[in-house]
């Protein structure tokens, strides 16, 4: 797995994942940011069980690396979208990534969402219910039932 970002000062920061036993033992990522030099950039076990290493480069940068485990267990990246096989070399543009809905919804810069109106969902108006009057009784109570009803004796 990759994750990259920004850095502190303004290069592009890509961290390299691998679960804990895949493969077993000690693991370098190794490629042409370190003179494929093995042991230059190792991972390190995290609280959250992966073993990662960062390493910085110019934004645009195409790194071309590969893993290298114990005993001379080679293996490539597989769970990163963007990467492609170049050879038996992984290889990825580093770009800065596009910012999700998800980021965007979440940042303090976005106002929050105004209070909810009386509106529904297709524009109308949502209207409070009347209060009902009392009417007048005529002391018939055929009258009376009529007014409730609305309707007239004349038809």
């Amino acid at each position: 797995m990759i994750r990259i970002d920004r850095d502190r000062t303004g290069g592009m920061r890509v961290t390299f994942f691998l679960r804990p036993d895949t493969p077993r033992g000690r693991v370098s990522v190794v490629g042409d940011f370190n003179d494929w030099q093995p042991g230059a950039h190792e991972l390190r076990p995290r609280s959250n069980g992966t073993r990662s290493v960062a390493v910085t480069v110019p934004e645009g940068t195409d790194v071309r690396f590969r893993y290298l485990g114990e005993n001379g267990h080679w293996c490539n990246e597989t769970e990163y979208p963007d990467v492609r096989q170049v050879g038996e070399d992984s290889v990825i543009r580093v770009v800065a990534p596009r910012r999700s809905q998800d980021d965007a919804l979440t940042d303090a810069s976005v106002p929050a969402p105004r209070p909810r109106t009386g509106r529904s969902s297709t524009g109308a108006t949502a209207r409070a219910p009347r209060p009902r009057t009392e009417r007048a009784s005529t002391g018939s109570p055929a009258s009376d039932a009529r007014s409730r009803t609305g309707r007239s004796s004349t038809g």
